[in-house]
């Protein structure tokens, strides 16, 4: 049975779903599928388009190494048969891998991925960290693993958050809501340097891949050692910030499931599409842009860290402080 022999490794919000649909359409390369899922029998895979393939329920996060990060998530896989069969369909692909956004972060799963295959290629995409610790927020919300609306007031309780004060009820990733050690991105750079050696690490940036996403495309393709003169016909942007509609309405059905089922047998579905249209106005939050202010104080925090990965990465990210 075939092993992965590469990662994507994260950070969160950093096009690490982009990412796995163009390497999903190339010809040479495996990631794995929903085994609820089946691809489109008309679907050519050569010239399918990221978003149709999309629509093939690619299984990323399978969440298999970083055992410190292991949550009450049913995507999560524990057990390594179960992993294994994820790559049970791969054949003749020279490269077969897997993205799992948590592995940056985790302080064990660079270590595990070694051990399961030392021989591993890793890709990490980075960006802006104030950038990513604010979209990180919407989607904590989006997915019932936030509760606190206000961005400032989620960044002031982390403290109380690292003591597993003030997590929210049936959050299902705890660790995310430490928005700002997720983005000390230079030590979790070295870690999987000191790990696998800086050959064997490929670190994109995400405003590469939005800005020249032909060129960052064929520099991975070349990393991994498959043919990098393929290309796709589009590169479109996968998993934007959804928006936070109905966020009190999806926030109760969340939190009272048995209550939520009982509803959905009882209430006629056209019923239910009104009350939303309804009650949308007043459920959904207005999402204001991040202040000035508060750019500019995470800014100057940052800036030591975003420093040393300037350092470690050889290249100058210090605008990020400056826009």
């Amino acid at each position: 049975m075939r092993k992965p022999d590469f990662f994507i490794v994260g950070a969160p919000k950093c096009a690490t779903t982009s990412l796995y649909w163009y390497l999903g359409a190339h010809p040479e390369i495996f990631l794995p599928h929903d085994p609820r899922w089946k691809e489109s029998p008309d679907v050519g895979r050569n010239e399918v388009s990221p978003v149709a393939l999309s629509k093939a329920a690619l299984w990323k996060e399978p969440s298999f190494f970083g055992r410190d990060q292991w949550v009450a998530d049913r995507r999560c896989i524990r057990d390594e048969s179960e992993y294994l069969k994820l790559f049970s369909a791969a054949t003749t692909e020279k490269r077969v891998g897997e993205a799992t956004t948590s592995y940056l972060y985790s302080q064990t799963a660079a270590e595990e991925i070694k051990a399961f295959n030392p021989a591993a290629d890793i890709i990490i995409s980075l960006r802006n960290p104030v950038e990513v610790m604010y979209s990180m927020h919407r989607q904590n919300l989006v997915g019932h693993n936030e509760d606190i609306l206000d961005f400032e007031d989620a960044l002031d309780a982390e403290e109380d958050r690292k003591q597993g004060r003030r997590i929210p009820k049936r959050a299902p990733k705890p660790v995310q809501l430490l928005y700002r050690e997720i983005v000390q991105f230079s030590k979790h750079v070295e870690r999987f340097y000191r790990t696998f050696g800086r050959e064997k690490v490929l670190v994109l940036l995400f405003e590469d891949i939005r800005d020249e996403p032909s060129r960052t495309y064929a520099s991975i393709l070349a990393f991994l050692g498959v043919d990098d003169t393929f290309t796709l016909p589009t590169f479109s942007n996968e998993n934007q910030s959804a928006p936070l509609k109905n966020l009190a309405i999806r926030r109760f059905i969340y939190q009272h499931p048995r209550f939520a089922r009982a509803m959905r047998k009882l209430v006629p579905l056209p019923l239910v599409q009104y009350t939303s249209r309804l009650v949308s106005p007043i459920a959904t939050p207005t999402r204001p842009l991040l202040s000035p202010e508060v750019r500019d104080r995470l800014q100057k925090q940052l800036r030591p860290e975003v420093e040393k990965l300037s350092e470690l990465l050889d290249r100058d990210l210090t605008h990020w402080c400056r826009d």
